[in-house]
């Protein structure tokens, strides 16, 4: 049979299909369809990266032919030590719903909440990466205050820092608890800061948490119980102690699944 390399795809489902009966293709094929369309609509919905353009190929292209699709773009990625985040509006971005923000600092970050993001009535990003550069010992409790006051949807949340960096959290700071947030990847220097800031995520299901110090070990003093919680990942050069491992289980009462450095352990009753 000889087949134009144009009809080579129709002709070999065809020949899939006569050898096998149907029984067989209802069964192999029966999440097919969902698959295709779920694969479909997400071409027909742009996503942008622009972490390897230079400045000015991206204000060409921002001025020039953004405005054109930007109503149909679902998710960005910037490169702050490239781009002057200050010169990006998101007036129009009615279907995002994903923003990266690479080697940014933290005023950057605040200022794209505050003077940009907070006045969109109608934005409803879900996912938030941040990746910090040259901050050292950077207290991100004020940045947090205002992803959660003015990022009301955002459902997935990524704060990392650049290589020998450390990000603390102030304890004293009380964040809001109007917060939808259920997966949160983020790296903190000492590790009783991540139960100090779980307190205050009322939905959350899933931390993926790297850290750096046991500074602080008074952190197995108070109990903060954290109900939702059914997934814990945590990579780190340290090991947990014991008694660490045994508090994370009782603050966490409906804790499923348990990864330390990648030995994955199921939490039984």
């Amino acid at each position: 049979m000889c087949t134009r390399i144009e009809n080579f795809s129709s002709e070999l489902f065809y020949m899939i299909f006569d050898y096998l009966c149907n029984e067989d293709i209802s069964f192999a094929f029966s999440g097919l369809n969902l698959r295709l369309n779920r694969i479909v609509s997400k071409m027909n919905k742009p996503h942008f990266s622009f972490t390897k353009y230079s400045s000015t190929k991206f204000h060409n292209f921002w001025i020039n032919y953004m405005p054109l699709i930007k109503h149909k773009v679902v998710a960005l990625e910037f490169l702050g030590r490239q781009i002057d985040l200050k010169d990006i509006l998101f007036t129009g971005f009615n279907c995002l719903t994903s923003l990266v923000l690479e080697d940014i600092n933290c005023r950057q970050a605040e200022y794209v909440i505050t003077e940009n993001l907070s006045k969109l009535k109608r934005l409803s990003i879900r996912g938030l990466f941040a990746d910090y550069y040259q901050n050292k010992n950077v207290m991100i409790a004020s940045l947090l205050q205002l992803i959660f006051h003015h990022l009301s949807n955002l459902q997935d949340l990524i704060i990392l820092p650049a290589d020998n960096e450390k990000l603390v959290y102030d304890e004293q700071t009380i964040l809001s608890t109007k917060n939808r947030l259920k997966t949160l990847t983020i790296h903190l220097h000492y590790i009783n800061n991540l139960f100090s800031i779980l307190q205050y995520l009322p939905y959350i299901e899933h931390v993926n948490f790297t850290f750096s110090s046991y500074y602080r070990m008074s952190v197995f003093q108070t109990m903060y119980l954290i109900p939702t919680l059914t997934i814990l990942n945590i990579h780190s050069v340290m090991n947990p102690c014991f008694d660490l491992v045994k508090y994370l289980f009782k603050c966490c009462p409906n804790l499923r699944e348990f990864t330390n450095n990648g030995i994955q352990m199921t939490a039984c009753n």
